[in-house]
């Protein structure tokens, strides 16, 4: 299974890149004020949320879903 998921991501990556799709400024925005909301109150995840490292986890969410429409919509 770990290898399925790191041939996925690296196919996900190429993807991105041979695609030019890159997460704006405002699309990581809107992600982050998503996260943060499921997470209300809890301010140890609020601040992880924020954090470089959680920000560039949430950056690369959004390139995965703009990889998936992008493959949705090609397939379809």
């Amino acid at each position: 299974y770990a290898v399925k998921r790191v041939k996925t991501m690296l196919l996900i990556r190429a993807v991105a890149k041979q695609e030019n799709l890159i997460v704006t400024d405002e699309e990581l925005q809107s992600e982050t004020e998503t996260m943060l909301a499921l997470y209300g109150k809890d301010s140890e995840m609020q601040e992880r949320i924020r954090s470089d490292d959680g920000q560039n986890y949430i950056r690369g969410i959004a390139r995965n879903k703009k990889v998936i429409a992008l493959l949705r919509g090609k397939v379809q």
